[in-house]
């Protein structure tokens, strides 16, 4: 789990999958959609119970770039853009995860450009109807990191 309460989502926590490495450290194996600092790949350390992410040992290299639809885009608008966006994720060769229907998490492989999507949504970001962010505009915290020594 992700404690998210430093990022303004108070009493919440996010679950993310794990890979549990053979040197007993763990590594990112899903797109988070609300923790900021941490994507695909990341290499972490756990809480002493096992059971939160404390801290980002290692960085993986990709990035992950947020999307979301709020209420204002409503259907027929709002399936038409998923559809759309959607498409340009399987051309690009991109992995994404869905939240619901408003809100993507698409992984941003090392070296890789998602220019075509930004341009996409482009006309909903300037109408209100989307809004976008880059995981990375905020480092990894949380209120249970233990200090680093």
């Amino acid at each position: 789990m992700v404690d998210l309460s430093p990022f303004d989502f108070m009493n919440m926590e996010e679950q993310v999958w794990l890979q549990l490495l053979p040197d007993g450290g763990f590594k990112v194996c899903c797109i988070p959609f609300r923790a900021y600092g941490l994507t695909l790949g990341d290499i972490v350390e756990l809480d002493s119970d096992r059971r939160n992410v404390a801290r980002v040992q290692a960085k993986g290299g990709h990035r992950a770039f947020r999307v979301f639809f709020p209420p204002e885009l409503r259907e027929p608008e709002l399936g038409e853009v998923r559809i759309r966006v959607d498409r340009l994720i399987q051309m690009d060769s991109l992995a994404a995860e869905w939240s619901g229907d408003r809100h993507v998490a698409i992984d941003v492989p090392p070296g890789r450009e998602i220019s075509r999507i930004r341009q996409d949504i482009q006309p909903e970001v300037e109408s209100g109807k989307a809004f976008w962010e880059w995981a990375d505009v905020e480092g990894f915290r949380t209120s249970r990191s233990r200090p680093r020594s």
